[in-house]
């Protein structure tokens, strides 16, 4: 066994995302840190028109079917409180920028693109 090969520096790691000094891994697919320029973490947020618009519906329909319109207002309520932004980890390569890993833990996307930085860095 070659013993003369440096040992990769783990920065991050759990079930689904491994950020080295070497190598980026998330999904099954692994990007080389060298190719890796700059990492940002960004909030997507989610479309609410829907559920709005279903929601003025039930408003506008009230007057003529009572029970109906109460469901849907009811649900439409239900549904916007349910509508969770996302986080995303987006990096730059030569290939342009690549959102690779989204989360609705903004904990969780913040820690990865941080390890990512110190991996950049480390790498000088």
């Amino acid at each position: 066994m070659d013993t003369n090969q440096p040992q990769e520096k783990v920065f991050f790691q759990n079930q689904k995302v491994t950020v080295t000094n070497a190598r980026y891994v998330v999904h099954s697919k692994t990007y080389a840190i060298r190719n890796i320029s700059s990492v940002v973490a960004k909030e997507v947020t989610k479309s609410r028109a829907l559920p709005i618009l279903f929601f003025f519906v039930g408003i506008l329909s009230f007057a003529i079917m009572n029970e109906i319109a109460i469901v849907v207002i009811v649900c439409s309520i239900i549904w916007l409180l349910l509508i969770r932004n996302e986080y995303s980890v987006y990096i730059s390569t030569n290939a342009g920028e690549i959102e690779s890993c989204t989360s609705e833990n903004e904990t969780f996307i913040q820690t990865v693109a941080y390890a990512l930085e110190q991996a950049i860095i480390y790498k000088g």
